[in-house]
């Protein structure tokens, strides 16, 4: 007789399958390798400048709150951290500031906004733009006060589903014709 799953084993289990996808579709699997090779090493830490370019950066990634809003700072503080405990993480954060102020405009957070969501633009599908695109997303959206001022009313799950939690009040769709 084998063993039952049970409910918190198998979401323990399929968490771990999600956090391992998403990483190896931020990284590559190259990428991936990389940094479970050389987790043991140390990269120097960001300075101040890199900070405040990943937290303008993540703004405009995300510009759903005030430019120098707490969420942001957390994604610069953490991507920060990250790339100073892994080498590869460091590499990757590096690059992609260099790439955000190779255009030959000048430093990019001295650019106008239009210039740097432009350049922002460009490196769209680069694992530096995946990944903070990533970071920003996990951490702004986290809120549940922003959730509030955008309408999501939260998880539904622990309601019996959101057939019962808002959206049965949907008076735009015609009515369901009558014998379906």
């Amino acid at each position: 007789m084998h063993d039952m799953m049970t409910r918190r084993g198998f979401s323990q289990w399929f968490g771990r399958g999600v956090v391992a996808c998403g990483a190896t579709s931020v990284l590559g699997l190259s990428g991936l390798y990389s940094l479970a090779c050389s987790a043991d090493s140390v990269a120097p830490e960001l300075n101040e400048a890199q900070t405040e370019t990943l937290l303008h950066y993540a703004y405009l990634l995300i510009p759903l709150l005030e430019p120098t809003h707490a969420r942001y700072r957390e994604v610069a503080a953490r991507v920060s951290l990250l790339a100073s405990q892994v080498p590869p993480m460091a590499a990757l954060t590096e690059g992609g500031i260099a790439a955000l102020n190779s255009t030959g405009k000048g430093p990019w957070l001295e650019l106008p906004e239009q210039e740097q969501v432009g350049i922002i633009q460009g490196l769209a599908g680069t694992p530096f733009f995946n990944f903070m695109h990533w970071m920003t997303a996990e951490i702004v959206m986290r809120d549940p006060k922003l959730w509030g001022e955008l309408g999501y009313q939260g998880s539904a799950i622990e309601h019996g589903g959101y057939l019962y939690h808002g959206f049965d009040d949907i008076d735009w769709l015609p009515p369901a014709p009558s014998g379906t």
